[in-house]
């Protein structure tokens, strides 16, 4: 998850400049993003010219949602099966693919909560509530592999999913935890951000694990 960024969510600058400016750098490198919630940045993502989005959901970006995802003619880049709600401009200069869904409330539990000091960007921020309701259109609207326009397959396994298809966002609806057995202690059970580098075509797949 992705909250509440002062500027991008995922925000790529070229030349070795740390500080954000919105440029939406060319970077070629293959980046992946699925199963992802951006709530309240400035930019959810900018850039990208190898960058595949997919299963998000991004909500009440100040200024826009994406912006500059996007490559050469023929090239990979893409967001689809993405729900838009709520941001200052969905998208600019970016490639769109199947199954965006726009002006559509994803319907969370509840807004995020700044917890007992009553400040956002502390340590006590709670974002629990961001999970999907029972009537929320982004349940069962996500694919279980995106196919690129170079024919790869994101990611190489399948991902798992409760109900028709998967999820947008963060967390699967209505997905249980494990149980715990005999020989086990209570299992705390949270959605975690995983970068993963390790696919046969190198590339940093960001996703949210269940």
């Amino acid at each position: 998850m992705f909250a509440n960024n002062q500027m991008a969510g995922i925000g790529l600058m070229p030349n070795e400049q740390t500080d954000e400016d919105y440029s939406g750098a060319d970077i070629v490198e293959a980046i992946r993003v699925y199963n992802n919630t951006f709530y309240g940045n400035d930019f959810g993502i900018s850039g990208g010219d190898n960058l595949v989005a997919f299963n998000n959901i991004i909500v009440k970006s100040t200024t826009f949602g994406v912006s500059r995802v996007q490559g050469k003619a023929g090239g990979n880049s893409v967001v689809a099966y993405t729900l838009f709600h709520g941001n200052g401009t969905d998208t600019t200069q970016s490639q769109l693919g199947a199954g965006n869904l726009f002006g559509q409330n994803p319907r969370f539990a509840g807004p995020p909560n700044p917890g007992p000091d009553s400040q956002f960007g502390t340590l006590d921020d709670d974002f629990s509530s961001l999970i999907l309701q029972d009537n929320s259109p982004a349940i069962d609207a996500g694919v279980t592999q995106y196919t690129t326009f170079d024919g790869e397959l994101i990611p190489q396994t399948p991902i798992s999913f409760d109900g028709a298809a998967p999820d947008l966002g963060c967390q699967e609806h209505n997905l249980l935890p494990p149980s715990p057995t005999s020989n086990q202690g209570a299992e705390i059970w949270i959605p975690i951000l995983f970068v993963n580098s390790d696919s046969a075509y190198n590339s940093p797949q960001i996703f949210c694990g269940q």
